[in-house]
């Protein structure tokens, strides 16, 4: 009991913090559905679908590169069947129970963090706005809701280094540094990549903190147990026994496999962190960094991270999700700069540079709360709660006009996970583009799409009709009770001005009063979708 008080704070101020975070993460369990990236749900959830012997789109790399762990794919598959046992079978429940284990994990993450913070700052201010950055941080209840191999491996590393760091606090040491072992290797399995700053911080601890080296060995015998356990859920993936983290790394770097991509400078994650980390807040954050790694090179957080970055910068292709290993220690970044300011403060004794600074911190503090609070209630993805009312499907519908893109196809992938198979839709083409010859424009023909990304081969079927230059003025006219999916505004004054009277607007992605304030052409940027049900009569 003892222990629990120490660990969450319980008799001190701060847990009034750690719950007020775990309010924050927890809501955006509930609210914060779908994918932040497309991996997290093709190199996720698509496998989970295979394994239930539905169709799936694994991607061409599973079955020809064996080049993908399927760890969180298993955890995640034995949730399924967990509460499955009691009859939640939806495909949105699940993820729901996804999202509030990643969750949870990433919120005991921020607990351990704080405890490397309190190990790290020296000045009592600095820890405690350390805290509530860590509590509070727009992103983190949002980047914890994510079933992505980058949030749940940063969440082990975390707290696999606090175990390790604090094991000669507990009686039975040995056995913790066993179990950091452990949760080192779920890093490992959750996102091969953190190889490198667990390799880093191995060599510190040989080397800067002076572990001893049998102290290493039973921490790296927890590793390898769990290493092995990953080739045995590989096998239980792939029907076969291989090392795809050997495969990932091969394939990746070796064979160059990361030129597929798009390629950048070594220097855009700068500008990453600096575009997409909410400034100005991203300004103070890539400060804090550069100055964490300058002034303290023997610090842990330093090996962790700096050997992570200097890869990152080489490798070709660059994404701002790879970044969230380093990302994930803002807290103490931004608490080290804080307590430097206080030392160094004789640097700030101009009155305008110290109301531009506490105007721009004042600001920060402003938009990190309007940040958190709508990531934490609003959707990830805004098709998903699209595919929910579809698999729920309220109104019967039967058949599905889509006239422009179909919902469920995400670049050249179809999701099926949340698809609602028994729903037939009828995809309307221009004549000219339409994908197969057809003698007659205004009969609804069968068509099989192939996922050629996918594993097994199989085909997507969906009808279709070629003739949307009239569909609209004539074909349209001539149904009842009828109903249309678009995502193109071009739709919208058919629909909902020229024929307002024969049709409903039943579900919409923003309400129709916000397309009147296109701010920075937002509208542009954002997936929206619109359903009609109408009934034309002549």
């Amino acid at each position: 009991m003892e222990l629990f008080k120490k660990l969450f704070f319980f008799e001190n101020n701060l847990f009034y913090f750690i719950l007020l975070s775990l309010f924050f993460h927890l809501l955006a369990a509930y609210f914060s559905v779908g994918y932040y990236q497309q991996d997290e749900h093709f190199s996720v959830l698509e496998p989970i679908n295979y394994k239930l012997g539905k169709d799936s789109t694994l991607g061409w790399d599973y079955f020809k590169l064996y080049d993908r762990s399927w760890f969180l794919s298993y955890i995640f598959y034995l949730t399924t069947k967990l509460v499955s046992l009691f009859n939640f079978n939806s495909p949105f429940t699940w993820t729901l129970f996804y999202r509030i284990t990643a969750s949870i994990l990433g919120w005991f993450s921020i607990i351990c963090m704080i405890h490397l913070s309190k190990k790290i700052l020296k000045d009592k201010i600095s820890f405690y706005i350390s805290v509530i950055i860590s509590t509070l941080l727009w992103f983190y209840p949002y980047f914890h809701a994510r079933t992505s191999s980058e949030n749940i491996g940063c969440s082990f590393l975390i707290i696999g280094i606090t175990f390790f760091l604090f094991s000669n606090k507990f009686q039975y040491y040995k056995s913790i540094l066993f179990l950091s072992g452990l949760i080192f290797g779920l890093s490992f399995l959750s996102r091969y990549t953190n190889i490198i700053p667990l390799v880093f911080f191995g060599f510190w601890a040989l080397m800067i903190n002076k572990n001893k080296f049998n102290e290493l060995f039973i921490t790296s015998f927890g590793f390898i147990i769990i290493f092995i356990l990953g080739i045995l859920i590989d096998y239980w993936g792939y029907n076969q026994i291989l090392l795809s983290s050997f495969n990932y790394f091969l394939v990746n770097y070796q064979h160059n496999q990361m030129n597929y991509f798009p390629s950048h400078p070594w220097w855009f994650h700068f500008y990453f962190i600096i575009k997409e980390f909410l400034p100005p807040l991203s300004i103070f954050v890539l400060i804090s960094i550069i100055l964490f790694w300058i002034k303290l090179p023997k610090n842990f957080i330093t090996w962790v991270t700096l050997p992570l970055f200097f890869f990152l910068s080489i490798i070709s292709h660059k994404e701002t999700r790879y970044l969230f290993p380093i990302l994930i220690f803002t807290p103490i970044f931004l608490g080290f700069l804080v307590e430097n300011y206080f030392i160094y403060k004789k640097f700030f004794i101009n009155i305008f540079i110290k109301f531009i600074l506490n105007l721009l911190i004042g600001l920060t503090v402003t938009i990190n709360f309007i940040v958190l609070i709508v990531l934490s209630t609003t959707p990830a993805n805004n098709s998903i709660n699209l595919f929910k009312f579809l698999y729920n499907n309220s109104y019967n519908i039967e058949k599905l006009y889509v006239m422009d893109k179909i919902p469920y196809r995400k670049s050249d992938l179809l999701i099926n996970f949340y698809r609602n198979d028994n729903l037939k839709l009828v995809k309307v083409f221009e004549f000219e583009k339409c994908p197969i010859n057809v003698l007659d424009s205004n009969i609804e023909t069968p068509y099989k799409e192939k996922q050629i990304y996918s594993y097994p081969n199989w085909f997507y079927k969906y009808d279709i009709l070629c003739n949307k230059k009239n569909f609209l003025n004539n074909y349209v006219l001539s149904l009842e009770n009828t109903y249309f999916l678009f995502s193109d505004l071009e739709y919208l004054n058919f629909f909902n001005n020229e024929y307002k009277s024969q049709c409903n607007l039943i579900y919409n992605t923003f309400p129709l009063w916000t397309l009147n304030y296109n701010y920075n052409n937002w509208l542009k940027r954002t997936t929206k979708w619109y359903l009609y049900n109408c009934n034309f009569r002549r």
